[in-house]
């Protein structure tokens, strides 16, 4: 499954000039969590995977 991902991820890129704002929206503190979300989907980082409180915790 991590293969699928990473092939998907390696042959969807997003031009670079979106790339390069979606980075800078990740890197600036004071972004919308809207602009955040959609440079999250721009980049192909998914961010609704849960993480289990035992592992949260460590």
């Amino acid at each position: 499954m991590a293969g699928y991902f990473t092939y998907v991820a390696s042959n969807n890129k997003p031009p670079a000039d979106m790339a390069a704002l979606a980075v800078s929206i990740m890197k600036s503190g004071d972004a919308s969590p809207e602009l955040r979300d959609w440079a999250a989907d721009v980049l192909g980082i998914q961010t609704d995977i849960g993480m289990p409180a035992k592992t949260a915790q460590q």
